[in-house]
């Protein structure tokens, strides 16, 4: 995929977005959000890295986006000819019968049907606790942003679901999983703004999956400048983005925000 069809795409995903909020009533905080998120230009080129290194081990077959979230990265990945199931967890269900969630899950299913109407090969459905698929259903999995919200007690049980219904040497793809030794995590957590919880140190992740029969074989860092606020960082783009360049092939790249983890099933 190149930057000239993603952002093509990507217009489109706001297109969507923006013809649901024009006819939606309240504060749709969720579906709002997702939206300005691909607006980052720096997001947009840590996403077509992602796209062209799961390409590199994933040229055709079926693939399950789990964590979809907006359907973004499930529709790159259409685009690109892959078979997408999409899904992700409901959240009204799961966490809890709130506004927000009841929301989240009912604007995620409106734009969730806007997205799938260009695509004969993109599905996508909420679950709950286990997988609604079959052993051995798919050849690759992407996780994009998702594991670092699973409660690390639960990541075991997550990483047998994935491995269930993957084929023996299917792919599962890890990205955007947040470091221990992220900066930005740092000092978003030292001023009170948006941090995650949980971060994973560089070989926790390879630990865990090996424990759960995956053989990590790829593993990178990514964005050592950060994305966000978009507001800010794309008014710097062109200057953090040779920067972020630069530094990854630096000793600073391990105070990079996120790892990218590409791992192999072995049955």
């Amino acid at each position: 995929m190149n930057l000239t069809k993603l952002n093509s795409i990507t217009r489109e995903f706001i297109d969507c977005i923006d013809k649901l909020l024009s006819v939606s009533k309240g504060q749709h905080v969720w579906l709002t959000s997702v939206g300005k998120m691909v607006h980052s230009s720096m997001n947009k080129d840590i996403i077509l890295e992602d796209m062209n290194l799961f390409h590199k081990y994933v040229k055709r077959g079926d693939v399950l986006d789990f964590g979809a979230g907006s359907g973004y990265n499930a529709t790159l990945l259409a685009q690109m000819g892959l078979n997408i199931k999409a899904i992700d967890v409901d959240n009204f269900a799961v966490y809890g019968k709130n506004i927000y969630n009841k929301q989240m899950v009912q604007d995620q299913n409106k734009l969730w049907n806007k997205l799938s109407k260009g695509y004969k090969n993109l599905e996508f459905a909420h679950y709950r606790n286990v997988l609604p698929y079959k052993k051995n259903s798919f050849d690759a999995v992407l996780a994009h942003a998702v594991l670092e919200h699973v409660p690390p007690k639960k990541v075991p049980r997550v990483l047998a679901e994935l491995h269930r219904v993957l084929k023996p040497k299917g792919i599962l793809y890890i990205t955007r999983l947040p470091r221990v030794f992220s900066w930005t995590e740092y000092v978003a957590k030292k001023f009170g703004l948006g941090c995650h919880d949980k971060l994973y140190g560089d070989s926790e992740m390879s630990k865990i999956l090996a424990k759960s029969k995956f053989r990590v074989i790829e593993k990178q860092f990514e964005e050592v400048m950060p994305a966000y606020p978009e507001s800010i960082t794309n008014r710097i783009y062109p200057l953090l983005k040779n920067l972020n360049k630069i530094l990854l092939y630096t000793p600073l790249r391990y105070l990079s925000h996120h790892l990218r983890i590409v791992a192999v099933v072995e049955k």
